[in-house]
């Protein structure tokens, strides 16, 4: 496992589990943002992951040394996670599994529904994206 001072290597890490078990996922949230600039300071990784995967992709990265967060009272669990601080992190939609990873800079990976976050999607698979043509 990358240092977690690294949010976009653990990012492509994790990614690289979910896809070796042949399970469809979408990089979400502020990492898969800061991709497009160069902003590095992003220490929570959200995944999109099928709902009917989500157990499945809990048991491989906890097979792959991950600690699953299973306290009940965590703040991650709050759509507001921090009342009492102003900022970017504060609000966020609750996930459905979490993983503290330890560091210089502490980072979450979070697994969220995609009927939770992208109901409007259609199913998609493993692998590239399929040809479109465009009119």
């Amino acid at each position: 496992m990358p240092p977690a001072s690294e949010p976009a290597k653990l990012a492509a890490e994790v990614a690289r589990i979910i896809d070796a078990a042949q399970m469809p996922n979408i990089l979400w949230g502020w990492v898969a943002l800061s991709l497009i600039g160069d902003m590095t300071e992003f220490v929570y990784i959200d995944f999109v992951i099928p709902d009917l995967k989500i157990c499945l992709a809990t048991r491989v990265l906890a097979a792959a040394g991950y600690p699953l967060c299973k306290d009940r009272s965590c703040n991650e669990l709050k759509g507001n996670r921090t009342p009492n601080v102003l900022g970017r992190y504060r609000h966020h939609f609750p996930p459905e599994a979490y993983y503290h990873l330890p560091g210089s800079r502490p980072t979450l990976v979070s697994l969220l529904r995609k009927s939770d976050i992208l109901l409007w999607l259609p199913k998609y698979e493993v692998g590239p994206p399929l040809p479109t043509t465009l009119t």
